[in-house]
């Protein structure tokens, strides 16, 4: 059975954010930067689908249930913001913690 990988995290506003992807090491990439910019603890499950298909992965999307899902990993925000200057600008980052589960 193919893997899909998912990030995801609870907005401030509305819902939840999502990011899928089908490489383990490029979703967590996305899922630590996210959680170093926003300071939310970023969520990184494995997902199980019956088949290869654009079909399937449409349904994952739009929350349709996975045949199987587990957690691969957390990265949960610690301490306070750290101000960091990126491109003549100060910016508040996070430092992360990876919760592997």
């Amino acid at each position: 059975m193919p893997s899909i990988y998912q990030a995801y995290y609870r907005g401030s506003k509305s819902g939840w954010y999502r990011h899928h992807g089908t490489s383990r090491v490029s979703v967590e990439a996305e899922a630590r930067r996210v959680a170093k910019t926003t300071g939310m603890e970023v969520f990184v499950d494995v997902l199980e689908v019956d088949k290869p298909s654009m079909k399937s992965l449409i349904e994952l999307l739009n929350t349709a249930q996975p045949k199987s899902r587990k957690r691969l990993c957390s990265f949960v925000p610690k301490g306070s913001p750290v101000n960091e200057l990126e491109d003549g600008e100060i910016k508040k980052t996070w430092r992360v913690k990876k919760k592997t589960s």
